[in-house]
């Protein structure tokens, strides 16, 4: 696969996950990731078996991105790279934004995705808070 491929896939992706986290739609935003899945920041490190687990800890953040405002979440892809067929590493910058269009926070996640077989989709096996100070990370 060239390169543009996985880049375009790699933003097929993100937009999905942005769209589904900016509907909290706990569910498709689960979906995209792979089992199991990290979640790694500064102070937290945390594992996740299945997807409905993963949905079940989104949910409970929906308050409190409810409260920031938060109505929609772009991402742009900064750098990715192709470490195997079915491994890409992808840095990106995630701007939340308001009802408006106005950003409410803003931050950079590392990402380590695999190419699921059964699926033939990408899917998050890593993310890794890089840069900002979201309380609940995406």
């Amino acid at each position: 696969m060239a390169d543009d491929d996985f880049r375009a896939e790699l933003e097929h992706l993100f937009a999905e996950y942005g769209d589904a986290l900016g509907a909290m739609d706990a569910p498709a935003t689960a979906a995209l990731w792979a089992m199991p899945g990290l979640m790694v920041t500064d102070d937290v490190v945390g594992a996740v078996e299945s997807r409905e687990r993963l949905a079940e800890g989104l949910a409970g953040a929906y308050p409190q991105y409810r409260e920031q405002g938060l109505a929609a979440a772009r991402a742009t892809i900064l750098e990715h790279r192709v470490l195997s067929p079915r491994l890409v590493r992808a840095l990106v910058h995630w701007d939340l934004l308001d009802a408006s269009g106005e950003r409410v926070d803003q931050a950079d996640f590392e990402y380590l995705l695999r190419r699921d077989p059964d699926e033939d989709a990408w899917r998050i096996h890593v993310a890794a808070l890089a840069v900002g100070e979201l309380e609940n990370p995406l």
